[in-house]
């Protein structure tokens, strides 16, 4: 037997390329409202909750209910992301990591939306005819981090 025959082992490589441990795309997305804007701010009407009374005697007047209408400016924020794999580069590989490069562009572009909108959740809000005031989102419709099973991690 031969000791020099170690000489001719060779090494193998992956023909893919593979995504580490990541989360993928956004988990949050569905959970809000996708809106397509043209400009720099846009304005959505709300309409809060009213309740109805219960008409107690016969010919009696209507009531008038006041239903509570609201105004929101929203702001637009660009993100961007870019990642440049050269033809040569690809020519020097055994694979193309193309499309995996692009998967993990998408998945970046993902996260970053759920952070966007967890921030929002605790933010306030630009309210009012032309979204000149600040609304704080009322103490009670906050869940403090870690309680009620929620956690943001």
């Amino acid at each position: 037997m031969s000791t020099q025959i170690t000489t001719a082992f060779v090494n193998q490589y992956s023909s893919n390329v593979q995504l580490l441990s990541q989360q993928m795309g956004s988990l949050l997305r569905n959970a809000v409202d996708v809106e397509t804007v043209n400009g720099d701010k846009a304005f959505f009407e709300q309409v809060g909750s009213a309740a109805a009374e219960e008409k107690t005697t016969r010919n009696s007047d209507t009531p008038l209910m006041d239903t509570p209408h609201s105004r929101r400016m929203v702001t637009l924020s660009d993100y961007e992301y870019a990642d440049l794999i050269d033809d040569q580069d690809k020519i020097r590989m055994l694979i193309d990591p193309t499309s995996t490069y692009a998967k993990a562009a998408a998945s970046a572009i993902g996260r970053k939306l759920d952070d966007v909108i967890i921030a929002a959740m605790g933010g306030s809000a630009k309210t009012g005819s032309s979204g000149s005031t600040s609304t704080a989102l009322p103490a009670g419709q906050k869940i403090a981090h870690g309680s009620a099973g929620l956690t943001i991690n």
